[in-house]
């Protein structure tokens, strides 16, 4: 089989960015991050209510983290990769550092 190398990854804003291809082909491909995917999927899953959900996200400004419901926040509030958790009726949903997914 052909082998695939990896050239070099990094982390921009949202995104993962990988550099690689077959053989001396060079593909750029980025990837979106877990987080965007979680809340992508909030937003468009027909089973989930997104007017249930908050989410929390470190704010620079207060030094701590600020939580805010699900469709009021946006990508203007904070950077993808500050979100901490989300909440669904006072229940964490996923939470990033503790590691945990129950969506």
């Amino acid at each position: 089989g052909r082998l695939y190398r990896i050239l070099g990854a990094a982390t921009m804003k949202d995104y993962i960015l990988v550099l690689g291809g077959f053989e001396g082909q060079v593909v750029l491909k980025h990837e979106s991050s877990f987080s965007e995917k979680i809340l992508s999927r909030i937003n468009w899953d027909p089973n989930l209510n997104k007017r249930e959900f908050f989410v929390g996200y470190e704010d620079p400004l207060s030094k701590g983290v600020v939580e805010v419901p699900f469709v009021t926040f946006s990508k203007e509030d904070a950077l993808i990769q500050k979100i901490r958790y989300l909440k669904k009726g006072g229940v964490v949903m996923w939470d990033k550092i503790n590691r945990i997914s129950l969506l």
